[in-house]
């Protein structure tokens, strides 16, 4: 799962701001070994996109902070997929690397691969 730190600085690239509270939010009961803390705030509901909307719409923006909200759930669970990959555990083919696209027409487009750090460094850097 991501650190609060990373979860911070891709608020930070898509906003602006780091949502600090929501993402500590989101995760609070992560430390409670009595409980998956995924089961608490890590899916989508009315309920919570309300509860989200309200508790933080008025520091963030409300559909603001159900987008950071979602993209946080949507991280979580694509780094769950990775360290699961049928590919990566019995083939050793590590993916940490991915595209997605939406075309106006609603399509996703997607790719992925392994790349070393200098294969990050040119896909990061400008």
């Amino acid at each position: 799962m991501p650190s609060l730190k990373n979860h911070c600085k891709i608020s930070i690239i898509r906003t602006g701001k780091d949502y600090r509270d929501l993402h500590e939010w989101i995760d609070e009961n992560k430390d409670d070994k009595s409980v998956d803390h995924r089961s608490q705030k890590h899916f989508y509901t009315t309920k919570l996109k309300d509860e989200v909307s309200i508790k933080f719409g008025g520091k963030f923006g409300g559909a603001e902070a159900v987008s950071e909200w979602l993209f946080h759930i949507a991280l979580d669970n694509l780094d769950t997929s990775v360290k699961n990959d049928y590919t990566y555990k019995h083939f050793g083919k590590r993916r940490n690397f991915f595209k997605l696209g939406f075309t106006p027409d609603d399509e996703i487009l997607y790719d992925e691969d392994d790349l070393n750090e200098e294969g990050m460094e040119e896909e990061f850097c400008d």
